[in-house]
């Protein structure tokens, strides 16, 4: 009943053949929107490098043969709609402190997420 909330910060629990790991992201858009674009990477070959979760995925699915079970939950929700890059940013900042925080031997994200750049300012880059 949440998909349709913008500006989240969200988990996918990824369990495969006895392992779990996490995966966390963030969006501006709808978190439906962003689900979308992970589950279209997951039945595309040619997207299986898109995100480290894509990757495990393809892995998982090359190894063992089968799906694994991708559980997701939102963690995060700016309830206020955002009107500048600056107040999507604190969507990555969250996103950030997420990453930060998590277990290392779980994760899925890359150490180099934590000083990249919000990609949710191009939306405003040109308005």
């Amino acid at each position: 009943g949440k998909c349709l909330l913008c500006n989240v910060v969200y988990k996918a629990d990824v369990y495969c053949n006895g392992e779990h790991k996490i995966y966390i992201g963030s969006t501006g858009n709808t978190f439906k929107e962003r689900f979308y674009h992970h589950t279209y990477s997951f039945k595309r070959k040619h997207l299986r490098t898109s995100t480290r979760l894509s990757e495990y995925i393809w892995l998982c699915i090359d190894r063992f043969g089968q799906m694994p079970e991708v559980r997701w939950s939102i963690i995060h929700c700016l309830k206020s709609t955002p009107t500048s890059a600056r107040r999507i940013c604190k969507t990555c900042q969250l996103e950030r402190m997420m990453i930060a925080a998590a277990d290392k031997n779980k994760l899925l994200n890359r150490r180099s997420e934590l000083v990249s750049r919000c990609p949710h300012f191009r939306r405003f880059y040109f308005s």
